[in-house]
């Protein structure tokens, strides 16, 4: 495509023959809601006339500026005298990803950085290490168990298994005869609700594990409080119902500890239901030349 006298333009070679490397760009127009109403309506007569099809077809003519207007590279008399059209129609363009970050400035910047880096500067540069500190622009690390980058997920998981497992089969002493008295101190279904609460505190670190989402802030929540319920409160009920003098409702409390331990519940359910009105969303916390990662922004506990 003919540009100047003695130069020709043409698409940016691909990886691969038939593709190319092209990038979108442009500028972005708008009108300011703060200007006075008779000079939006004129600034909109203006970019009317501006993107009207006969202007563009107009800079398409005679200063070889490609047009929004994707029908303008099918018309005769825009493309029967060089090959402007026929560079528009093989071009694959490429998007710049503005969506990827909030300051895409920024991510460019660091982008181009690294890329020179390689290109220009040290030989040395492992090429997978240039790439990886490219993806750490924008990516956002956490430990998963389904990733196949480390396997520091799935120790981490093998290790919560293996506690909760542990914690499961400890059971079987509460009804052994040979260690009935070193768990006297509470009931059995008090002790089995206290295990059920421990193996609560594993879910949640379970949930640290995952890629932070609202949904995995809420559930965080609720085993948080519901562990701490089902492991301090049977102590609590036990140290009420022996208090030395007596107190309100105290037979109450001794003769209903089930009961007792579902207001507690309730009130713990009560709770996190009122969270469920507020917004919960995660922080992104970027580290410079390290590895970005997420936190709860809003926590209950």
């Amino acid at each position: 495509m003919p540009i100047y006298h003695g130069f020709k333009a043409t698409i940016i070679p691909g990886n691969k023959e038939g593709i190319s490397g092209s990038v979108i760009g442009g500028y972005n127009i708008g009108l300011s809601i703060y200007s006075d109403e008779e000079k939006r309506d004129a600034s909109v007569q203006a970019l009317m006339h501006i993107t009207s099809r006969e202007i563009q077809k107009e800079m398409m003519l005679k200063y070889k500026k490609f047009s929004g207007i994707v029908n303008l590279f099918d018309d005769l008399d825009s493309c029967d005298k060089d090959d402007f059209c026929d560079v528009h129609r093989k071009i694959q363009p490429i998007a710049r990803p503005t969506s990827l970050t909030d300051d895409y400035n920024s991510y460019s910047e660091k982008f181009r950085y690294y890329i020179y880096e390689y290109i220009y500067g040290n030989d040395d540069i492992d090429p997978l290490d240039m790439l990886s500190k490219i993806n750490d622009i924008t990516y956002f690390n956490y430990i998963s168990i389904k990733t196949k980058y480390s396997s520091l997920g799935k120790i981490f998981g093998s290790i919560y298994l293996t506690i909760s497992i542990l914690i499961i089969l400890s059971s079987c002493f509460l009804y052994n005869k040979n260690f009935q008295f070193y768990y006297s101190f509470l009931s059995k279904d008090y002790w089995i609700l206290t295990l059920i609460g421990y193996i609560f505190v594993i879910v949640t670190s379970y949930l640290d594990m995952e890629k932070v989402t609202p949904v995995h802030c809420r559930l965080k929540q609720l085993f948080h409080l519901l562990s701490y319920t089902l492991i301090f409160i049977p102590v609590f009920h036990k140290l009420v119902s022996n208090y030395p003098e007596e107190i309100p409702y105290q037979n109450w409390f001794h003769n209903h500890r089930i009961l007792f331990m579902i207001v507690f519940i309730i009130v713990d359910i009560g709770v996190w239901g009122l969270t469920l009105f507020s917004s919960s969303t995660s922080e992104d916390i970027k580290v410079t030349n390290g590895k970005n990662f997420q936190k709860y922004d809003r926590y209950l506990l």
